[in-house]
């Protein structure tokens, strides 16, 4: 997105960075010193004092980091709005899925698979994510490199759950073994083919009958990039 380019009614994408550093700049008083507050961000201090100045865009993953550590919402450091101002905007909680996944399978949002969560608003879901099943969302991180370099280690994915039938060239998130994977699947005449964005791992072929065998949990519907 341009500079000049309005961010859904919060002015240019510059006006909103600078906004989001005067909060950051607001929060940090609850450290020692910014290193500190950098620190909770898993990021250096000079990215940390980039965002600040409102010249560097933070990733999903660091705001995250710095809502925990600061008892903040992220709608807060977003948009500076108090929860008590915040009554009457919906709040969707999302549960962030382990990727080691230890229920039973399809029962992917059983409380042995929950590692956490974080709360967004319902206007933001519906912009970011488009129409969604209540109840069906989730966020999981993926620690490899075979999806590089569309997904990255550390990046939050949004998963759809209600999405479990195979669409064509579609990232997915699903169920090998006991682990949680992210491919890109598609339908060939041969059959359906499973693959990795990373060139260097194969791709993989199945005939449409194990096709059916698949453990799909959703489809991936939004990357928020991480902090290595």
């Amino acid at each position: 997105m341009s500079d000049k380019q309005g961010l859904s009614g919060l002015g240019t994408k510059q006006e909103f960075l600078q906004k989001l550093g005067l909060r950051l700049r607001e929060k940090e008083a609850l450290f020692l010193n910014r290193q500190a507050a950098a620190n909770a961000c898993n990021a250096g201090k000079s990215s940390f004092q980039a965002w600040v100045e409102g010249k560097r865009d933070p990733s999903f993953s660091a705001m995250a980091r710095f809502a925990a550590a600061t008892d903040t919402s992220l709608d807060e450091l977003a948009f500076g709005k108090p929860e008590s101002e915040k009554e009457t905007e919906a709040l969707v909680t999302v549960p962030l899925v382990s990727h080691i996944l230890n229920g039973p399978v399809g029962d992917w949002l059983c409380q042995d698979n929950i590692a956490g969560g974080f709360t967004f608003s319902e206007n933001w879901l519906n912009e970011i994510v488009g129409p969604y099943t209540p109840g069906k969302l989730a966020l999981t991180q993926i620690f490899g490199d075979s999806m590089e370099p569309t997904i990255t280690r550390m990046d939050y994915l949004m998963i759809d759950l209600s999405v479990t039938k195979i669409l064509d060239n579609a990232l997915y998130a699903m169920q090998w073994d006991d682990a949680l994977v992210v491919k890109r699947i598609a339908r060939r005449p041969e059959g359906i083919v499973i693959m990795s964005d990373n060139k260097k791992y194969a791709d993989q072929i199945l005939n449409p009958k194990k096709a059916d065998r698949l453990n799909i949990i959703g489809v991936v519907r939004w990357i928020g990039k991480g902090v290595m």
